[in-house]
Parts: structure tokens; C-alpha cells; sequence
């Protein structure tokens, strides 16, 4: 009769306690897996894309155009030889740095205003917009992170913009901004085709990029920028102007194209000379870049030895 009070039927009441949890632990690792797909909802901020890119579809997706090289540079490309000599004289010790450029003593200090009063001559009620640089070595003495609220940054090149009148060259477009009371509202405005000039501080040389800027009523001009970046695997077709090409007419671009020459023509008055953008993307090897410069590439090309901007 002792023989059998040992419970062996308790024994086996374990076995479905195991397999009862094993379910329960299951569950937790669906429940993921259905909120997952919830997440792919946030194409809710493409109003956000919106705004901007109806501006700035030419080439004001600056960042999302810049690549960097898969293979690396085989050998130099030959650069005409004022040019290497503009180079070898701005940067002897091949280091590009602001601490290196002297903004006061540049030719272009004593040039800039006969110029504006050319540029602003070569087209009858043209569009007309500049930006002169914070001096570099000012902000670079002072705090790093004490930039303007506006958003600009050191460089090295002053900003024209000369742009046509007509509707053939300007639309409508929008932006997202903050008000006083934090909330974020849609602002109109107009984005105006034309030629952004950009002229160095370094040497006289230039560079001009058929672009468009925004303009808003409350005076705000947006995306007055060099918008110059380079693709290793541009075809020779697309290297010049090509992008603006394709988005007009043929009469509009005749006319924005004879406008070029105009440009060429002062700025050629001034002494200065207009790079092409097949010469700015050569890249350039023994030099090398400051700490604060910004390099969008692994190697240095012509663009980055006059027009350069702090990071």
C-alpha cells in the first residue's frame, strides 16, 4: 500500500504546462510584425520634398547629386598652364585653407563694384541678385558654430545672379517655413531662371551655372548658391548646361545662352575668366584640403582650388 501514494501522474502534468507557454511566448514576436508595414506610412512627409524641389529640381538636390569616385584617379588630366600657374601661386605649400586666403588684399576687392554696374547692364530689366561672402578668416577666428541665422557659410567666391524677364523663365513655387507662433505654414513665391556667376576671391576666374532662385514676397531669396557637382560617370553630352537645357523651349534657351555671352564679355572686360565646367571637374592631385573645407569628392578637382566654402 506504500508502494502506491508515490503520484506519478503529477509528472506528467508538466509536459502541458511546457507546451501551454510556448504559445504564449509566440505571440510577443508577432505583434511586430504587424505594426511593421504601419511605419512605411511616413511618405507623409512629401509635401515637405515638395516645396523645395519645385525650385530646386534643376539642381537643388545638391547633396543627392554628389557621388563619390568607385575607382580610383588613373592619372593627371592636363590643365592649361594659367591655370596651374593660378594654382601654384594661391597655394604654394598646396594646402587650400581660408587661413591662406587674404579676402582684403584680392584683386577682385577693387573690381566688384565696376562690375555690378556691368552685369546689371547686360540684359534690359533683368533679373539681378548678389551675395557677398562672410570673409572666411573672420569666422574663422571667431566661434565655430556662430553662423548666420539665415543659414549662409564662409567662401570663396562672391554671387551674382542675371536672369530674363518673361513667364517662359519663372512659375510658381513654395516653401515650408515656421511662423512666430511655431507653426509650420506654407509661403509662395516665384522661381526665376538665370545665370548664377560665381567669381573667386582666389584668382580671376569664374564660373557660371544655369540655375534658378526663389523669390518670395516678404524679399527673401532662396538657393542664390553655386550649385556645381560633378558625377564620375557624366558623358561628354551632359557635361555643359545640358539639365537646363532640356527644361525649356529652344527660344528660351537661345536667349539665356546669348545672355551667357554677354556675361563672358564683362567679366572678360574685368580681366576675368570664365571656367567651363569640363575644366572645374578635372581633379587635381598633390593638394590637398584645410579642416574646414568642404570636399564633396575623395580627390580635389579645379572647382574645389578656387571655389570652396567652409563645412
Amino acid at each position: 500500500m506504500a508502494k502506491k501514494k508515490t503520484k506519478k501522474p503529477a509528472s506528467k502534468s508538466k509536459p502541458p504546462a511546457k507546451k501551454a507557454a510556448k504559445p504564449a511566448r509566440k505571440k510577443p514576436t508577432k505583434a511586430p510584425a504587424k505594426t511593421a508595414p504601419k511605419t512605411k506610412r511616413k511618405p507623409a512627409a512629401k509635401p515637405v520634398k515638395r516645396a523645395p524641389a519645385r525650385v530646386a529640381k534643376p539642381v537643388k538636390g545638391a547633396p543627392a547629386h554628389v557621388t563619390k569616385p568607385t575607382a580610383p584617379l588613373a592619372k593627371p588630366i592636363p590643365l592649361a598652364p594659367a591655370i596651374t600657374v593660378w594654382m601654384e601661386e594661391a597655394w604654394p605649400d598646396r594646402v587650400i585653407d581660408f587661413a591662406r586666403l587674404q579676402f582684403d588684399s584680392s584683386y577682385l576687392v577693387g573690381v566688384v563694384d565696376r562690375l555690378r554696374a556691368d552685369l546689371i547692364t547686360v540684359e534690359p530689366d533683368c533679373a539681378f541678385h548678389e551675395r557677398a561672402p562672410i570673409v572666411g578668416d573672420a569666422w574663422i577666428s571667431a566661434d565655430m558654430d556662430d553662423l548666420p541665422s539665415e543659414g549662409d557659410f564662409p567662401r570663396s567666391y562672391y554671387l551674382f545672379f542675371v536672369g530674363p524677364q518673361g513667364s517662359s523663365f519663372e512659375g510658381p513655387c513654395e516653401t515650408l517655413v515656421e511662423n512666430k507662433a511655431g507653426e509650420t505654414v506654407t509661403v509662395r513665391g516665384q522661381f526665376r531662371w538665370g545665370w548664377t556667376v560665381a567669381i573667386s576671391f582666389v584668382s580671376p576666374v569664374a564660373a557660371l551655372v544655369p540655375d534658378t532662385i526663389a523669390v518670395y514676397p516678404n524679399g527673401t531669396i532662396d538657393h542664390l548658391e553655386l550649385n556645381l557637382h560633378f558625377q564620375d560617370d557624366e558623358a561628354p553630352a551632359e557635361v555643359e548646361d545640358g539639365a537646363a537645357k532640356a527644361r525649356m523651349s529652344p527660344a528660351a534657351w537661345e536667349k539665356l545662352a546669348t545672355i551667357r555671352n554677354r556675361i563672358v564679355a564683362v567679366l572678360g572686360k574685368h580681366g576675368i575668366k570664365v571656367l567651363r565646367r569640363e575644366t572645374l571637374g578635372v581633379p587635381v592631385l598633390g593638394y590637398r584640403a584645410g579642416e574646414r573645407i568642404l570636399i564633396e569628392s575623395e580627390y580635389l578637382r579645379v572647382k574645389d582650388a578656387f571655389f570652396f566654402r567652409a563645412n
